[in-house]
């Protein structure tokens, strides 16, 4: 048992809300996390949100200040955020910015169309995640910067066309 108290966030698995808890122990946080969640306390268990890791008493201290754990009830499964692909470049912070600012400044040579079309409108860019997988951060995801313009081609010198004899 810990002589500090540690603090978490933790959600229910089909609930949105978070609520911050503190515990000397994995069983501390789990009844306080059952009392606030009004769900029974025999058969649940805590899990990392991020991948699924279950805690036990023995990695509860290893934990981080503030991480952000699920608590599953029994019969449910949490497999975490880290497999469906957490982040994505974000369109509305990153890559329409980007796209803006590549027309301003093309120069005489041509935006990469199907790179942006790519990461706007298709499956490309795209991830539907669970409502707990989704943090609300900045992600610091950039667009390719040797994909916002086409490659220049080179122009081949046309040689003299040889006449046959």
């Amino acid at each position: 048992m810990l002589q500090k108290p540690k603090s978490v966030k933790l959600r229910a698995l089909r609930s949105p809300r978070k609520f911050g808890v503190a515990g000397r122990s994995c069983q501390e946080v789990l009844r306080k996390g059952c009392l606030r969640f009004q769900l029974p306390e025999r058969g649940s268990r805590l899990c990392l949100y991020e991948d699924g890791t279950e805690l036990t008493e023995d990695y509860f201290p290893s934990v981080p200040d503030n991480a952000e754990l699920v608590l599953l009830t029994l019969g449910q499964a949490w497999q975490g955020c880290e497999w469906q692909g957490l982040w994505r470049i974000e369109k509305k912070r990153t890559i329409i910015p980007t796209l803006v600012e590549a027309i301003k400044e093309q120069d005489g040579r041509e935006v990469d169309w199907e790179y942006f079309y790519g990461l706007l409108f298709t499956s490309e860019n795209l991830k539907l995640v669970h409502i707990v997988c989704h943090k609300k951060t900045t992600h610091k995801l950039n667009c390719d910067p040797s994909r916002i313009y086409k490659p220049q081609t080179r122009l081949k010198r046309k040689q003299p066309v040889r006449k046959r004899q």
